[in-house]
């Protein structure tokens, strides 16, 4: 299977709330990074556990959120998705949706590093930053 591929597994199990399975596409060490979105008390979450808690905490401010893959680009090992997210608010329940970036590096078939960027032109550059030189990520990782 391939990267794109495994992208839209991961997202659907989201979408499905099978984080379990999820989880799965994830090594046991990885880094989830929400810092470019700039969100007060949202950055960057380490593992398993770390994940877990990322899910948990955005779930309970967007209990009904969702997301659609515009689309994938693979640069191997990295993977840059546009992600059309849907979310309301757990307590105005209006419904809001937001495109975003994810920037993923790939090992042995399971993410290890993910960026998010709210801002879709400075998420390209970076995925093409650090798709021209793999290491670039290492001192993240």
């Amino acid at each position: 299977m391939d990267l794109a591929d495994l992208t839209r597994k991961g997202f659907a199990a989201w979408n499905d709330r099978r984080f379990d399975q999820l989880l799965r596409y994830f090594h046991e060490d990885a880094l989830w990074d929400m810092t470019p979105f700039g969100l007060a008390g949202v950055g960057e979450y380490r593992g398993h556990d770390g994940l877990r808690r990322f899910f948990q905490e955005w779930l309970e401010a967007f209990p009904d959120s969702s997301v659609e893959i515009e689309d994938v680009e693979v640069r191997e090992p990295w993977t840059f998705a546009i992600v059309v997210q849907s979310v309301s608010g757990a307590s105005s329940h209006t419904p809001v949706p937001f495109r975003y970036g994810g920037i993923g590096r790939w090992r042995d078939g399971r993410l290890e590093f993910v960026q998010n960027h709210s801002d879709l032109e400075a998420g390209r550059a970076v995925f093409e930053e650090l798709a021209a030189s793999p290491r670039a990520v290492d001192s993240h990782v």
